[in-house]
């Protein structure tokens, strides 16, 4: 009786733990589909990123099977059609491992089925009812664009108006009943905060400096930045796109205090990483954003040389660079005095030019962009150097003959030019030369107002 006991409880835990580290069991039939290979993957970040997990060809009656021994990660999948230009939205929560689904392709929305599954069932019958209140906003909003009546268009705007109060309602309650699913995180995401209750102003408009900062405080309701999960979903980075490009006021200090908090609402491991990451590179060198520099050596001495976030050697290698080649750059430090020659080998140094304002214009006489970009660099010269600007135009390589040669095709004898005849300078490591042409703002000072200003975008800059 004794040994019976024992074999049962060792085949129990074995049962258990076959059960517990079990791959993933999907069945999926499409009507009028057969023959065909599928695939299996997940979103990573945006709707553009597709990961493929597995592959499985449609048999004659269209159903396949994706199985694995390993289990997947938790995100929204997909079940890319064949011709990779149809596919079918799944939810695998990484506990539901072993479910079935049925749909026509043709109407997927309106026929899944979906057993085994619960956060499928909640995804889909949310959908169902979300997209009939969308189809009657689409005709209304047809209608309205076709009537010119106005007490029409007012009834048909009404119509429109109770239409999305019935979306959020049906949302909201959605989102209430549901809240520990990962379905209903999903739809959350997706949501935006809700700013009809803001109170007017006292001549009755909109408030809305009272209306951002709801906003901007409610934007992340919902969002667990402890799941990761989320990264395998399309509204993370569009929704970070949108909090930092839209909301946050882009100034350093600003973007790297906003980073900060986010940031620290996290204790997930690739949660973290993936924020780390995406300030860094949103405001790295190739920021589209004027003076972002600081942001990138926060970042960079905060979180990759500490350690927070896994880096290569060879990443960190070039992390540590960027910090040693930018940190003296930053805009309000005194940039690196330059010693050079005219034209006539008269020697000078940059520190010893007198202007209100110096424009530091690095450049290659065989770049065609500085080619293109010098009509508008001499333009510029010529509609301010009433107000103290004077432009310092140095080559970076080139023999001094085409130096002097360019310097007489584009007609530049009014700025001044410098060239290096030592060959002592570094370029790339004492002013960030990486490329043609780089220019910088200075002061009086020759303190560092900001760099890499397109030369398209001079004028704009320098009256701000």
């Amino acid at each position: 009786m004794e040994k019976k006991v024992i074999l049962a409880f060792v085949m129990l835990c074995f049962a258990m733990s076959r059960a517990w580290s079990q791959g993933y069991h999907i069945e999926v039939t499409f009507k009028g589909m057969k023959d065909s290979a599928c695939i299996l993957g997940h979103y990573s970040y945006t709707n553009t990123s597709f990961f493929a997990k597995d592959t499985a060809t449609l048999d004659a009656d269209g159903k396949l099977v994706f199985e694995g021994k390993n289990d997947l990660p938790g995100g929204l999948y997909l079940v890319l059609l064949p011709g990779k230009t149809k596919w079918v939205e799944v939810i695998y929560s990484g506990l539901e491992k072993n479910f079935s689904i049925y749909a026509d392709t043709a109407d997927v929305v309106g026929s899944i089925e979906v057993k085994g599954s619960e956060e499928n069932r909640l995804f889909y019958d949310f959908n169902r009812k979300a997209r009939q209140v969308s189809l009657e906003a689409e005709a209304l909003d047809k209608e309205l664009r076709q009537t010119r009546n106005n007490t029409e268009r007012e009834a048909i705007q009404q119509k429109i108006r109770a239409a999305q109060e019935r979306f959020a309602v049906l949302r909201t309650r959605f989102l209430a009943d549901n809240k520990d699913s990962f379905a209903a995180k999903l739809i959350g995401m997706a949501r935006d905060p809700d700013v009809s209750g803001i109170p007017r102003l006292k001549d009755g408009s909109e408030d809305r400096e009272a209306i951002y900062k709801h906003y901007k405080a409610h934007f992340w309701d919902g969002f667990d930045f402890n799941d990761d999960r989320l990264l395998r979903t399309p509204f993370l980075q569009p929704k970070l796109e949108r909090y930092f490009r839209d909301l946050v006021v882009q100034v350093p200090d600003s973007v790297c205090g906003e980073a900060d908090r986010l940031i620290a609402r996290s204790a997930n491991k690739d949660i973290r990483a993936y924020l780390i990451y995406f300030v860094t590179r949103e405001y790295d060198e190739n920021s589209k954003i004027i003076g972002t520099e600081p942001v990138f050596i926060h970042m960079a001495e905060k979180y990759y040389l500490t350690g927070q976030i896994e880096v290569s050697e060879d990443g960190l290698k070039k992390v540590k660079e960027r910090v040693t080649i930018l940190k003296p750059l930053l805009p309000g430090k005194l940039i690196p005095n330059l010693s050079l020659s005219d034209t006539l080998k008269k020697a000078f140094t940059l520190h010893g030019i007198k202007a209100e304002y110096t424009i530091l214009y690095f450049y290659s006489p065989s770049c065609s962009h500085c080619k293109e970009s010098v009509p508008k660099l001499r333009s510029f010269y010529e509609k301010n150097k009433s107000y103290g600007v004077k432009i310092l135009m140095v080559p970076i390589e080139e023999s001094p003959e085409e130096w002097k040669k360019f310097i007489r095709e584009y007609k530049l004898g009014d700025m001044i030019h410098g060239y290096d005849y030592t060959r002592s300078v570094h370029y790339r490591q004492q002013f960030d030369v990486y490329s043609t042409p780089t220019l910088y703002f200075l002061d009086r000072d020759k303190k560092i107002i900001t760099r890499k200003v397109p030369t398209d975008e001079m004028e704009r800059f320098f009256t701000f």
